[in-house]
């Protein structure tokens, strides 16, 4: 058995899209493939669409790095070695390492490295040795123009603040008032200055004056504060490293974190300011005299399905509120005036166990069963594509809600083709989750059930054993994400309290 590894590369033409490119090698490998005479349908394929340095960033070389582990594959094709890693010593040993234990061949176009041959390992070792020194090199440059565009007063965000355009100026970019959202800026920073408002309030009273975002259905408290915060800029103040990208050594592993930089530079920018120093200067003075609370980094995690629980009506992460008054923690969604009812985090947090205790009864006992599996896993199959299917005909509707939003003039060309990029992206991967369902149930195999029961068995053996944090890494192991919905309050009605729908989706 054969995989497919496709990476975009920052070496690659900066014209092409991640799409344009992907498809680019995927044919040039394809071509490999019919030379070698192998059967394309049994290349397993791994595509990233990110930009990763390291390993732990890139979560397609994970899943293929697994399956290199367990000696799934004969060979891995790629353009070029690079590809598989420009991280440091520690990841390119990583990769060396499991290559070479699994006698696991990296096979381009230019030539077949075997890792088990001594001179094909030195090969391979000086070709990721020197993939990792051209992309520091790449990066110092990229980096030291960029720093130049910044001072110049040059725009390099990907997307336009809310309040202006991005538009091609000279040799780079800039802003320009967007008309429409210019007016709901100015009342923000004047409810925040003169009325003395919270962002909440500022962000209720926008929803209820039905004011239009650019994303999202309803303002919230941080992308009101999103723009207070950006008052530089609406000055006229382009900003460089305000959040500096920094490694740290945590739970064993490097991670890159963006901590808030205090010697952020600001230059003039070339695009209109909507206020004057005069109101930089009060904004600021106000951030100082009443700053935004932060939690220490040190402090103990007290949400154990923190990240887990999705908002049924708008989509959002669901949070934990603590009380004052003795009154146990819940479960709410932070959204301003979600109808979604709140419950008690003790009873989601039980109710998510016996599920995963149901679902581990109904694996055994079709695993006990192999003349019941099959229509089991087909029926469960099944009720997930029709979610899918609901879910690609919402997106096609939004599509089409924003075709007329741009017809009627409530968009500007750039908003809509930027919100129509964001549905096709999420068309594009819903289709693509279908099409592994199906295949799914195509391939079938008691394969799964070995390896979900034992995990499912685990996690919940040692659950209640383990303490807040631990309970959060052993639910986010298995568990991809968990729907809420709640219609009726049960603070009043003890009937009610129980009364909540969840809807949990597994990663095994």
């Amino acid at each position: 058995m054969y995989a497919m590894y496709l990476r975009k590369s920052r070496s690659d033409n900066p014209e092409e899209t991640m799409e344009e490119t992907l498809y680019k090698h995927e044919k040039i490998l394809f071509e490999l493939v019919d030379k070698m005479k192998l059967d394309r349908n049994s290349i397993m394929q791994f595509k990233e669409v990110v930009s990763g340095e390291t390993i732990e960033s890139r979560p397609e070389m994970k899943k293929l790095l697994e399956f290199v582990m367990k000696g799934a594959f004969d060979g891995v094709l790629v353009v070029d070695v690079q590809r598989l890693a420009r991280g440091d010593t520690m990841d390119q040993g990583t990769i060396i390492r499991a290559f070479s234990l699994n006698n696991t061949k990296i096979i381009t176009p230019q030539k077949v490295v075997d890792p088990q041959n001594e001179y094909d390992q030195e090969y391979f070792e000086f070709d990721l040795f020197m993939g990792r020194r051209e992309y520091k090199m790449i990066n110092r440059r990229m980096q030291r123009g960029r720093h130049i565009a910044v001072q110049d007063g040059y725009y390099l965000g990907s997307i336009a603040p809310y309040g202006y355009n991005k538009i091609k100026l000279d040799k780079s970019y800039s802003l320009e008032f967007n008309e429409n959202e210019i007016p709901t800026v100015k009342l923000i920073i004047d409810r925040y200055l003169n009325e003395d408002m919270g962002t909440a309030t500022i962000a209720n009273e926008l929803n209820i004056s039905s004011i239009p975002t650019r994303k999202s259905d309803r303002w919230t408290t941080s992308s009101v504060r999103t723009i207070i915060d950006n008052i530089h800029l609406y000055c006229g103040y382009i900003k460089w490293n305000s959040r500096k990208t920094v490694q740290v050594y945590q739970d064993n592993k490097i991670k890159k974190i963006r901590p808030r930089n205090n010697d952020t530079e600001y230059y003039n920018g070339k695009h209109p300011a909507l206020f004057d120093q005069m109101i930089l200067n009060a904004v600021i003075d106000k951030k100082k005299a009443k700053p935004t609370s932060k939690i220490p980094g040190n402090k103990e995690m007290k949400n154990q399905l923190s990240g887990i629980v999705v908002c049924a009506n708008c989509g959002r992460k669901m949070v934990r509120r603590p009380y004052q008054n003795g009154r146990i923690s819940t479960l709410i969604c932070s959204t301003s005036q979600c109808k979604n009812v709140s419950s008690d985090l003790s009873i989601v947090e039980n109710r998510i166990i016996k599920e995963l205790e149901t679902i581990l009864s109904k694996f055994n006992d079709i695993s006990d069963n192999y003349e019941d599996k099959n229509a089991h896993i087909i029926e469960g199959k099944k009720q997930q594509l029709n979610a899918l299917n609901k879910e690609i005909e919402k997106l096609n509707k939004q599509l089409e809600k924003a075709c007329e939003m741009l017809e009627i003039g409530a968009y500007t060309i750039d908003l809509f083709k930027t919100r129509e990029n964001t549905l096709k992206s999420q068309i594009e991967a819903t289709g693509e989750r279908i099409e592994e369902i199906n295949n799914d149930i195509l391939n079938n195999t008691t394969e799964y059930y070995k390896k979900a029961i034992p995990m499912l068995q685990q996690a919940i053996t040692l659950y209640w054993e383990a303490d807040t944090k631990q309970k959060n890494k052993i639910l986010k192991s298995i568990i991809e994400k968990a729907i809420y919905k709640k219609e009726k309050s049960g603070r009043w009605n003890a009937d009610a309290i129980n009364e909540f729908e969840l809807q949990l989706f597994l990663k095994i």
